[in-house]
C-alpha cells in the first residue's frame, strides 16, 4: 500500500542520508527536478537545493538529528536539470532506522513555483496600485530604520520634493533638510513627541530640491520592540499645496464678501426661498431701525408700504421662478414709522446651481427724490420764464407799432388807410401767438380709434395739394402696402402732418419734392418720414428745434413745433429729425402699435420740449 502511494503521489517524495545521498526517489520528484530516476539518485540532494538557501536547509537538517523524531516544514528553492530555480515547500521528518546505521530523513516536496509567482505578481499589482492611488491623492511615504539610520522614500515623495527616484540611505536629517527652516522647530518637537505617544501628525512647509515652498500634511506611527524602544518610523507626505491655495483664496473670498456687504453703504438683506430674512448688514439696520437679530426670521414685506406689498411680492415670485427682474422704486415703513422712498434690486443666489434664495440690495431714495422733485420744479419755472420772455418779447414788437400808428394817428387830422393795414397784420400776429400758447397750454381731449395712417397722409395731400402746386413743389406718397394700423385722434395727427409738410414747402422756395415714406417696423411701431429738398438746417440749430420762439423761418413763432411734438408725445410717440444744410431735411414720427412700446432712432436728433 505504501509504495503504491509513493509511486503515485503528486508530490515529490525522497529518502535521503544525512550527508545528502538520495536512497528513494518518487516519480513526481524525477519529474519535478528534470532527471531520470537513475540519473537523480546520482546527484547529492544537497547540490539539487538552492545555494542561497542551503545554509537554511542544513540547520533544519541538524535540528531533525538532535531532536527525533520531530518534523519540520519549510520553504525553499530548487535546481532544476536546466538550471532554472523551483520554488517548494520542504516536510522534512527522521526516519527511524536499525541500530549501527547511518540515519535518513523523509522529504515530502510540494511545487508552489505557481502560487509564488501569483503572490509576487499580486504583490506588484498590489504596489502599482498603491503608487498609482499614492500619485491620485499626492501621498508619499517613507520608511526610517532607526538602527541603521536608513531612510527609503517612495516613487511620490520624491515627486513631492521635485527629486529624482533613488534609495535614500544615511543621515536621518536628511528629511529635515526639505523642511521649511520656519517650521522646523515644530516638525522636531512633533516627532520626539512621538517616541513615547507612538504617533505624530502636522502641517509644514517643504521648500524642494528646485527651491519651490509646498505645503504638507505628515502623519506617521512609530513602531517600537518590547521593551518600548523605537525601531522604525513610518510616516506619510500628502501635497495639500492646491488644497492651501483654494483654502486661502476661498478665506479672501470670503473676506472680500464679507467688507463688501459689512462697509457697503447700502442696505443689503439675505432672505429664503419663502422670503423670510436670514442676514442683513449693518447698512440694514441703520435704514430700517431694527438690529440684525429683529430682523432674522421677519418676512420682508412686514417692513414694506402697505401699497407696496403686491409689487414687491410678484417681483419675488417671478425672480424666484428664476426670471430676471429689473428694479423698482417702492417705499419702507422705518420702525419709528416714518416713510422712506427706496431704489431696490433683487438678485438671485444660486449655490451648486440650485436658486435658495435672493439678495436685495436696498438705496435711500428719498433726499434724492427730494432734490429731483425741486429740479423739476425749477425746470418748470425756467421754462415758464423762457416762455414769458419769449412771449414779451414777440408780442412786444407789435405793440410798438401799433402803439407809434396810434400817436401818429392822434397827432393828424387825417386816417391813413395804410396804417390801419398795418395795424391790423400786427394784432393779427398777436392773436397767433395768443392761439398757439393757448393751444400749449390746455389739455387737449384725445378721441383715439384705430386709423390706418395712409389714409391720414392721403387726406393731408388733399387739403395741402392746392398750396404745394402754388409753391411748385409735388408731394408723393410712397407706401408698400395699404394698411399701416395706428392707434390716434385723427384731427390731432392730420395737423402735425400739415405742420411738417407746411414748413417743408416754405423750405423750398425754388420748388422741389416732397416725398412721404410710410413703412411698419418690426420693432414695434409705424413710421412716417417727410423729406424735402429744401435749405437745410445748420448743424449747430438742430438741438434747438421745439425751444419756443426759436424758428428757421421768417414771420414763424416756433410754437408750431412745439405743439407737434406735443401731440406726438401725448400719442406715446417719437420724432427724429436729421438735416444737412442745402441738401434737405427729414422729419420721421414713430407712433406705437396698440399693444408695443417706442423705440428710440439711431443716427438722428430726438426733440423734446
Amino acid at each position: 500500500m505504501y509504495e503504491q502511494s509513493f509511486k503515485l503521489s503528486s508530490s515529490g517524495i525522497a529518502c535521503v542520508s544525512m550527508d545528502g545521498q538520495m536512497k528513494l526517489v518518487n516519480p513526481a520528484l524525477c519529474g519535478l527536478l528534470g532527471y531520470d530516476e537513475s540519473e537523480i539518485l546520482t546527484v547529492g540532494y544537497f547540490t539539487l537545493v538552492h545555494p542561497d538557501d542551503l545554509k537554511a536547509f542544513l540547520l533544519q537538517i541538524g535540528l531533525l538529528n538532535k531532536q527525533d523524531p520531530s518534523a519540520f516544514k519549510l520553504e525553499l528553492r530548487m535546481v532544476h536539470k536546466s538550471g532554472q530555480s523551483i520554488w517548494t515547500t520542504q516536510q522534512l521528518s527522521l526516519i527511524t532506522v536499525d541500530t549501527g546505521q547511518q540515519p535518513l530523513f523523509h522529504v515530502h516536496i510540494v511545487d508552489i513555483s505557481l502560487q509564488k509567482k501569483q503572490v509576487e505578481q499580486a504583490l506588484i499589482t498590489s504596489q502599482k496600485s498603491l503608487a498609482e492611488a499614492q500619485k491620485i491623492a499626492c501621498i508619499g511615504s517613507w520608511d526610517w530604520d532607526i538602527r541603521k539610520d536608513e531612510i527609503i522614500w517612495t516613487e511620490q515623495l520624491f515627486s513631492i520634493v521635485e527629486l529624482h527616484p533613488s534609495r535614500v540611505i544615511g543621515n536621518s536629517n536628511n528629511i529635515m533638510n526639505f523642511v521649511h527652516p520656519h517650521d522646523r522647530e515644530i516638525f522636531q518637537q512633533k516627532l520626539e513627541l512621538a517616541m513615547s505617544s507612538g504617533m505624530y501628525e502636522l502641517e509644514c512647509r517643504l521648500i524642494t530640491a528646485k527651491s519651490r515652498i509646498k505645503h504638507v500634511y505628515i502623519q506617521g506611527i512609530v513602531i517600537m520592540d518590547e521593551q518600548g524602544t523605537p525601531l522604525k518610523i513610518q510616516g506619510i507626505v500628502q501635497d495639500i499645496s492646491e488644497r492651501k491655495q483654494s483654502q486661502a483664496l476661498l478665506e479672501e473670498t470670503y473676506d472680500r464678501y464679507t467688507s463688501l456687504k459689512n462697509y457697503n453703504p447700502d442696505a443689503i438683506m439675505s432672505l429664503d426661498r419663502r422670503g423670510f430674512i436670514t442676514s442683513a448688514n449693518p447698512a440694514a439696520e441703520e435704514l430700517t431701525g431694527y438690529s440684525t437679530e429683529e430682523l432674522t426670521g421677519v418676512h420682508f414685506t412686514s417692513l414694506l408700504h402697505a401699497d407696496d406689498v403686491s409689487l414687491m411680492t410678484g417681483r419675488f415670485k417671478l425672480l424666484m421662478e428664476g426670471k430676471h427682474i429689473k428694479r423698482a422704486d417702492i417705499r419702507m415703513l422705518h420702525k419709528d414709522g416714518l416713510v422712506i422712498d427706496l431704489l431696490v434690486t433683487l438678485a438671485p443666489i444660486i449655490i451648486q446651481q440650485q436658486l435658495i434664495g435672493c439678495y436685495v440690495m436696498v438705496k435711500d431714495v428719498t433726499e434724492q427724490k427730494k432734490r429731483d422733485e425741486m429740479l423739476r420744479n425749477s425746470e418748470k419755472l425756467s421754462v415758464v420764464g423762457q416762455l414769458a420772455a419769449g412771449v414779451a418779447h414777440e408780442i412786444r414788437n407789435p405793440l410798438t407799432a401799433l402803439k407809434g400808428f396810434i400817436q401818429l394817428m392822434l397827432n393828424s387830422n387825417q386816417q391813413v388807410p395804410k396804417y390801419l393795414d398795418i395795424m391790423k397784420e400786427e394784432l393779427d400776429r398777436i392773436e397767433l401767438i395768443v392761439s398757439e400758447l393757448l393751444v400749449l397750454s390746455k389739455p387737449q381731449s384725445l378721441r383715439l380709434k384705430s386709423m390706418n395712417l395712409k389714409d391720414l397722409a392721403e387726406e393731408v395731400m388733399t387739403l395741402i395739394g392746392t398750396q404745394a402746386i402754388m409753391n411748385n413743389v409735388e408731394i408723393i406718397l410712397i407706401a408698400e402696402q395699404d394698411n399701416y394700423p395706428v392707434y390716434c385722434d385723427p384731427n390731432q395727427i392730420k395737423q402735425v402732418i400739415i405742420n411738417f409738410l407746411k414748413n417743408s414747402i416754405e423750405a423750398m422756395k425754388d420748388g422741389g419734392i416732397i416725398k412721404i415714406h410710410l413703412q411698419e417696423a418690426s420693432a414695434g411701431y409705424t413710421a412716417l418720414c417727410i423729406e424735402d429738398q429744401g435749405c437745410g438746417i445748420p448743424e449747430e440749430q438742430l438741438s434747438r428745434l421745439g425751444e419756443p420762439f426759436f424758428t428757421t423761418k421768417e414771420g414763424g413763432t416756433g410754437l408750431g413745433l412745439m405743439i407737434s411734438h406735443k401731440i406726438i408725445e401725448q400719442h406715446g410717440g417719437q420724432f427724429f429729425v436729421t438735416s444737412e444744410l442745402n441738401e434737405g431735411t427729414q422729419i420721421e414720427v414713430r407712433f406705437p402699435l396698440p399693444t408695443e412700446g417706442i423705440l428710440e432712432g439711431d443716427g438722428a436728433v430726438l426733440v423734446d420740449c
